[in-house]
């Protein structure tokens, strides 16, 4: 049943909830609205005797009491809007004339109280990460204070005092909107949740359920904890819930110890993945993430020249990817969807009149669709045409790169070569000593190769540096119903600058080898945290993408060093390092 209404309240753009009653099922429903910041209209019977309405009816007054801050005022009338039967709802229209006055009240006393507070914005207390905290919701008509702390406590030593446990919460039956700021405040600037959920007397307090849908809602490890003795019923919409059942003091000690131990435990394991999830949490909201990539024609004479190819470091980054997302995101789907030939220049210049269309074609592809496009401009024609639409420029139009952020210098023997075409490349000029680079944010980094010093006697090595340009941006194609969707382009100036960024949001997520010694297993793990740090510098604002309407997306430089031996065929880099460089925000096209 919580499923289903559940799923429903997460789906709404509005919410009414009729609060004529202390039902438990409807505060804890409330709860979850309110936490996932949904509009809601409040209602009720105008005959109602219901107690618990004092945090929606009671507001802030900028205006009483010369503005003190450490002091909330009610300024409550007619807040919540009021019905004498069923008719009312016809006859007075009060839903479509009451319930944008009525939510925006809440909303914004609610919010003036948390400025009032200096909890302009309480999700920031919870930023950080490492801050282990505990709070303790206590029911007002229990005496399970002490009880509850004790085995808190006693808990937190097991795990030596990791963990800092706050001062517990006394929740009454008669709150306003201050005492909910503070009692928000806790929620979000806290790990674990443990609240009181023990059904004492009728009516029930309700304001527990509401602070258990609001734990909810903010994503908390919420602890519901039941006295089984005391307990008279638990109402049907929650009952199903997770919740820990106890008879005395040693029950309730043996059922917190393995399960704040547990989330203990989770919290470290995820530490590596936080950073990650900025990322791929966005682009799997749809549980499907497409990757499209190129084709690369075959070695005349063999026989491959009939069939699709993928480049090896083309290959090794969708392998790496693909495996990431099924170690980390059960329920996802990667699809990797039919490489396709890069465009040559003189397909371009031949059939001018149906570029058009083939740029609408690969559009067509990406609407509806989170996707991450392996290869830079010069070789797919999917990271072409959305680059430049991202960009507000035209595809396959070098006249108009001065108005990029980014460019690759990248010397092209063949006239033929569709590289001469794209938007995104120049041939290297005397401006920046005719070496091939990258011009990124108006400052050129020049990318050579060298022989190593540092190799044995006997060896021929090779140590060079390349780039990548990694962008990420809201779809540019938006799909019919509004959804956000995300694109993420992996432009490397080669291959193995494509298979650096993979690897710096995924080879984290890889324990060393338990058969390795001590001194590789530190080497292994200094790799990973050095992966973290790089990645923190710019992923920890990858929200802003949502909220700040004149973004839509950034463009990131990350320099990526190898090694090679000289002297042995093929392809023989090996990646080394990554390094981060610079990050630059894309503008709205008409910006």
């Amino acid at each position: 049943m919580c499923h289903r209404i559940c799923q429903s309240i997460k789906n709404a753009e509005f919410i009414y909830a009729d609060i004529s009653e202390a039902n438990c099922n409807v505060y804890y429903e409330l709860g979850l609205a309110f936490g996932l910041d949904k509009k809601i209209g409040l209602i009720k019977n105008e005959n109602s005797r219901n107690r618990y309405v004092s945090i929606f009816s009671n507001f802030v007054s900028n205006s009483e009491k010369n503005n003190d801050p450490e002091q909330c005022h009610s300024a409550s009338v007619g807040k919540i809007i009021l019905y004498n039967s069923l008719k009312d709802f016809d006859e007075k229209n009060v839903l479509s004339d009451g319930f944008y006055s009525c939510f925006n009240k809440i909303k914004n006393d609610f919010e003036d109280c948390l400025d009032k507070k200096n909890i302009s914005n309480p999700d920031k207390k919870a930023s950080d990460e490492d801050a282990l905290r505990i709070h303790n919701f206590v029911n007002q008509y229990g005496q399970s204070m002490d009880l509850h702390e004790r085995a808190i406590n006693g808990a937190n030593q097991n795990l030596n005092n990791r963990w800092h446990i706050d001062k517990s919460s006394y929740v009454s039956d008669i709150m306003n909107i201050c005492d909910m700021c503070k009692m928000y405040e806790s929620i979000v600037a806290s790990k674990i949740c443990v609240l009181d959920m023990t059904h004492y007397e009728d009516p029930v307090n309700v304001y527990m359920f509401f602070l258990l849908g609001l734990a909810h809602a903010k994503g908390k490890a919420a602890i519901p904890l039941i006295n089984r003795k005391k307990n008279m019923s638990m109402p049907f919409d929650v009952g199903g819930l997770w919740q820990v059942y106890y008879n005395d003091y040693k029950d309730l000690e043996e059922e917190l110890h393995p399960t704040i131990k547990k989330i203990d435990s989770d919290i470290e394991k995820g530490k590596n993945e936080r950073n990650y999830r900025l990322i791929w949490d966005n682009f799997l909201m749809a549980k499907e993430l497409h990757v499209f990539t190129c084709a690369r024609p075959g070695t005349p004479g063999s026989e491959s020249i009939t069939r699709t190819n993928i480049d090896k470091w083309d290959y090794m980054s969708i392998n790496e990817l693909t495996f990431f997302i099924a170690q980390k995101y059960e329920t996802s789907q990667v699809t990797a969807e039919e490489p396709m030939d890069k465009m040559r220049k003189k397909e371009i210049e031949d059939h001018k009149h149906e570029t058009s269309y083939f740029c609408d074609s690969v559009r067509n592809k990406i609407i509806n669709k989170s996707c991450v496009i392996v290869g830079s401009p010069d070789v797919s024609d999917y990271a072409e045409i959305i680059l430049a639409d991202i960009h507000g420029i035209q595809p396959y139009n070098p006249i108009q790169n001065n108005r990029l952020p980014f460019l690759f210098y990248k010397k092209t023997e063949r006239d033929e070569h569709p590289r001469k075409i794209s938007s995104f490349y120049k041939e290297p000029c005397d401006e920046y000593s005719n070496k091939d680079g990258v011009l990124f944010n108006n400052k050129f980094k020049a990318l050579e190769e060298h022989d190593d010093p540092n190799t044995n006697s006997g060896e021929a090595k090779i140590t060079g540096e390349t780039c990548i340009i990694l962008t990420i941006a809201k779809n540019p194609y938006p799909s019919p119903d509004g959804k956000s969707d995300y694109v993420m382009v992996l432009s490397g100036f080669t291959g193995v600058g494509t298979y650096g960024a993979i690897k710096l949001f995924t080879e984290p997520t890889k324990k060393p080898d338990p058969k390795e010694d001590d001194k590789s297993k530190e080497e292994a793990e200094k790799k990973v945290r050095n992966y973290i740090d790089e990645l923190k510098k710019y992923l920890h604002d990858i929200n802003k993408i949502k909220i700040k309407d004149n973004i839509v997306g950034w463009n990131t430089l990350l320099m990526v060093t190898y090694t090679s031996d000289k002297n042995k065929p093929g392809d023989t880099r090996h990646l080394t390092s990554i390094k981060y460089i610079d990050t630059k925000e894309i503008p709205l096209k008409n910006e």
